[in-house]
């Protein structure tokens, strides 16, 4: 499972710059935080393609690592992320994590225009440590 963690900062209209830190998931207690489908932030709105949605580890939770962060309930779930009201955007940088994974995981990035064509597309390999 691929954990969104800590900070995105991503790029809309005239280079402005938007960082997405999740601090406002940051909650006491020792279960996860179940959210919604989608999550907002910034202006942004992120996705999940399962029907469970979003989970975030509360402070006291042993999984939870140093700072809030979101991910998928359900293995090989999509993510997308768009900017609300519609509109292109670049991403500057993006923070990932492996969560219940030993070895490796791929993350596939898709890039879109204005039209909803692929324009470009990323995998990357995360591999833990540790």
């Amino acid at each position: 499972m691929i954990l969104v963690a800590t900070v995105i900062t991503v790029f809309s209209g005239a280079a402005q710059a938007t960082v997405i830190t999740f601090d406002d998931m940051e909650q006491a207690g020792t279960d996860a935080l179940r959210l919604l489908a989608d999550y907002s932030s910034s202006g942004f709105t992120f996705a999940s393609s399962d029907s469970i949605g979003f989970t975030a580890w509360q402070q006291g939770n042993v999984n939870y690592d140093t700072s809030a962060a979101l991910f998928n309930d359900i293995a090989n779930a999509t993510t997308t992320l768009t900017l609300d009201g519609g509109g292109l955007f670049s991403i500057d940088s993006i923070d990932l994590d492996l969560l219940f994974v030993s070895g490796t995981a791929t993350v596939n990035f898709f890039a879109y225009d204005a039209g909803n064509s692929v324009v470009g597309n990323l995998s990357v390999d995360l591999v833990t440590d540790g």
